[in-house]
């Protein structure tokens, strides 16, 4: 099958958020599958075109490329209400439908697919000329924006706008492909294209075992607090008894500067942590994975507060931790700061919402605390090897059944066939 991919432009090319990868890790599963896919994408402003070309070349692609952010006044922006949307217009530009025409009129592809709801302007031709689309969503995208501001006031333009293009989305596509099932219910609800999930497609690689025989599991023996326990959960400890420890906590961010990820790094620091050494001192050591983090966090370093910035070697960083921390404060769509390190078969405490719908089961994939009280009785509560081991295996395996190479192949191919079979709605 020839497949015409559209994609955003790469924010950054040298350091890729988990969506930009899951736009590579998707042109590289089709290909795996046999299809034959023609790229088109953009560069931005203030990104050199040949640096772009050769970034694609290293992989192997020889893309479409056309400029972004260019035609912002263009007249036909104010002809439709979905328009008014800056990050929708982008794909919707005359730039950009003129090299969606040409590239259908030379390549003649058998489907489109349009990664990030956001570009469904870019489908408007596949849906003049008859062809089938598929739409990707990430995320909900008047759902992102409220999450993006405490309030809507004064941004209730851009809001209609997103619900607009939802709309015409789901009116355009043949198939949405959600990345939650929290987010395929939401458009099943809309009505228009039929609606499947397909989740993180990078989450595959990053499939582990449980941890148990060769990973860190326990370190030296310290001198405990009152309320540290032997390894039993509900067996206390006098002062001064030993146990093994500390145990080594790890939340992930791949950058601060994101406002739903500088909230969690902020409930972690100024709510979880302080109360963790008020019920457990010197049992917990927590690390901070991710750059760009405020000063005004690291400056509150301390050896039980450790703020490891970017990890060059994330696997040998992380066989020297024993649980992860997935606070959620906010954000939407499928967050991987929640669920690799269910792939990766850590002990897990994270909030009910962030899992959007996936069936991981508080007690026994994960552990689920809505606020710093539950997070800090969750972590008491991982003191107890066996739990921790046993949280493991079941987080290992639901992911393996969820997120494996196979599971996630066969949704591709059951969204492509059903994007093919279907008449557009």
């Amino acid at each position: 099958m020839k497949i015409l991919v559209v994609n955003p432009a790469l924010v950054r090319l040298h350091s890729l958020g988990a969506c930009e990868q899951d736009r590579l890790t998707n042109l590289e599963r089709l290909r795996a599958l046999g299809h034959e896919v023609r790229l088109l994408t953009g560069w931005m402003p203030y990104q050199q075109v040949d640096e772009v070309r050769a970034f694609y070349a290293g992989r192997d692609l020889d893309p479409a490329l056309v400029p972004i952010g260019g035609e912002r006044l263009h007249p036909r922006r104010l002809t439709r209400l979905a328009y008014l949307d800056g990050m929708a217009w982008e794909y919707a530009a005359p730039s950009v439908q003129s090299a969606a025409a040409r590239l259908i009129e030379s390549f003649r592809p058998n489907v489109m697919w349009c990664h990030g709801s956001y570009t469904w302007g870019a489908g408007e031709v596949a849906a003049r000329a008859g062809l089938p689309l598929v739409i990707r969503s990430v995320n909900y995208e008047p759902e992102q924006l409220l999450h993006e501001a405490a309030q809507i006031a004064g941004k209730r333009i851009r809001y209609a706008a997103k619900q607009a293009g939802e709309a015409q989305a789901m009116r355009l596509a043949r198939v949405m492909a959600a990345i939650t099932p929290a987010e395929a219910a939401i458009y099943g609800r809309m009505g228009g294209a039929a609606v499947e999930t397909l989740p993180l497609q990078t989450l595959p690689a990053l499939l582990r075992p449980p941890r148990g025989a060769g990973a860190h599991m326990a370190t030296g023996a310290h001198t405990a607090g009152e309320r540290a326990t032997d390894g039993h959960m509900g067996a206390p400890l006098q002062a001064g008894a030993v146990v093994d420890a500390p145990l080594h906590v790890f939340m992930m961010g791949a950058s601060y500067n994101v406002q739903h990820n500088r909230a969690a790094l902020a409930f972690v620091v100024d709510e979880v942590v302080p109360a963790v050494r008020a019920a457990a001192s010197g049992t917990f050591v927590f690390h901070i994975l991710g750059s760009k983090v405020p000063a005004e966090f690291t400056q509150r370093a301390a050896p039980d507060l450790i703020f490891d910035g970017y990890v060059p070697d994330l696997d040998a960083h992380l066989a020297e931790m024993h649980i992860a921390l997935a606070p959620s404060l906010g954000g939407v769509g499928m967050q991987q700061k929640v669920f690799e390190p269910l792939c990766r078969a850590f002990p897990t405490i994270t909030h009910s919402r962030a899992l959007a719908g996936y069936p991981f089961v508080d007690g026994e994939h994960v552990l689920l605390a809505e606020d710093s009280a539950g997070y800090v009785a969750a972590l008491l509560r991982l003191r107890d090897e066996a739990l921790r081991a046993r949280l493991s295996t079941a987080a290992s395996a639901q992911a393996a059944r969820l997120f494996g190479a196979s599971e996630i192949d066969a949704r591709v191919m059951a969204i492509l066939a059903r994007a093919t079979a279907l008449k557009s709605g």
